[in-house]
């Protein structure tokens, strides 16, 4: 955990938008202060929205508990419209087919 803030505090200090940890499997958006998931197994899910809520106020990961759905604005900052599909190449796992849900 040290190290994850360590590393987003240098990150913000370079200005960096988004970087992928492949270890932990998150991106790191340090202009946000945002840590997004970023594994193979959450990709695949689809679930309602509370049932969505209920996974992360349950998440334990890199050992953060603080997680929970992103806002609109949050969620605007991962296009790239010059890429198909739309989100940031940082992401390796989270394709977003369909609707994406938002807090």
């Amino acid at each position: 955990m040290k190290q994850l803030i360590l590393l987003l505090t240098a990150m913000n200090l370079f200005g960096a938008d988004f970087i992928p940890n492949t270890q932990m499997h998150v991106v790191l958006q340090p202009s946000k202060n945002l840590v997004w998931q970023d594994d193979a197994p959450s990709s695949e899910r689809q679930m309602s929205y509370k049932s969505a809520m209920a996974y992360c106020e349950t998440l334990d990961y890199i050992g953060m508990t603080n997680w929970r759905i992103s806002n609109a604005a949050e969620l605007y900052t991962l296009i790239d419209p010059n890429r198909t599909p739309t989100i940031s190449s940082a992401f390796a796992h989270t394709s977003v087919i369909g609707h994406c849900m938002t807090a």
